[in-house]
């Protein structure tokens, strides 16, 4: 059953344009993310850092930028590190997209003007509910194989995934998967019908990569543009969008690197030092 919140959201106003609609929502999560912002800044100035082997006394800075650089290249390393765990293991990487059918979406793109108008098929589902959907189809089929055939007693699948938005907000999920090469049809046929099963979109995407030694790369390129965005507005909108709608942009398996630790060593990140701790990132 729908809540009430996604029933309201099945009211148009024909009067307004979906553009004018879509520049509200971004208005609303930039609004979110700067009241965040401000709170956690009123925070840091009231605490001081004692920096016990300079004996010197530090004030907290707060820069959503400089935070995002920071995700993205903590994700990097863990993605990188998935990656060369699963190459040398000889495991065959699978790129895999999954979208939201047409009753998820509110909007949708007039293929003559190119731009956004109201989806007549939009059965008012709000965003968080699409991206739990989302989220219960992948984790099954990354499940799926931790009791089969002679792997009883689990065959954890390494593996990375990142959610992204559309421009009107709903959510799509790209994830990396690395499997033994015998069991790469089982895989994708696995997926296809959990796909089928949870009535996901029909622009899903399976594709075996040639190169393994890019796996990670495939997922990365999605993280990259959005979280090392210019645009500063860009980068409040997609804060306050997952804030609002609890959203965790990047997610994953087991990994070596924990982010308490690759903060340590971040401030002495260098191209160099990149290099000498590839066998530990």
């Amino acid at each position: 059953m729908m809540s009430a919140k996604s029933q309201n959201n099945l009211t148009i106003n024909k009067k307004v344009s979906a553009d004018k609609v879509i520049k509200k929502m971004r208005e609303n999560w930039i609004k979110i993310a700067k009241e965040k912002e401000r709170k956690t800044i009123n925070y840091l100035d009231k605490h001081i850092l004692h920096l016990l082997h300079l004996d010197e006394f530090v004030g907290m800075r707060y820069s959503l930028k400089k935070k995002f650089e920071l995700d993205y290249h903590y994700y990097k390393g863990v993605a990188d590190y998935i990656s060369r765990e699963a190459v040398e293991k000889g495991l065959v990487p699978i790129f895999v997209t999954l979208t939201l059918p047409s009753k998820y979406h509110r909007f949708r793109i007039n293929k003559r003007t190119g731009k956004h108008v109201f989806n007549p098929r939009y059965k008012g589902y709000t965003i968080k509910e699409g991206y739990k959907l989302l989220q219960k189809a992948s984790r099954e089929i990354l499940r799926h194989f931790k009791s089969y055939g002679k792997y009883r007693k689990g065959y954890n699948i390494p593996y990375i995934k990142a959610v992204e938005a559309h421009k009107d907000g709903t959510a799509h999920e790209h994830f990396v998967a690395w499997l033994p090469e015998w069991l790469v049809d089982d895989f994708i046929r696995i997926v296809k019908s959990k796909i089928k099963l949870f009535s996901l979109g029909r622009k899903y995407k399976i594709e075996v990569l040639k190169d393994v030694d890019k796996g990670s790369g495939y997922l990365l390129k999605y993280l990259r543009k959005t979280l090392l965005d210019n645009n500063e507005e860009n980068l409040y909108v997609l804060d306050g969008w997952r804030k609002e709608n609890r959203i965790r942009i990047f997610t994953h398996s087991q990994a070596y690197l924990k982010r308490r630790d690759f903060e340590k060593i971040l401030p002495h990140f260098t191209d160099e030092l990149e290099e000498e701790l590839k066998d530990y990132l």
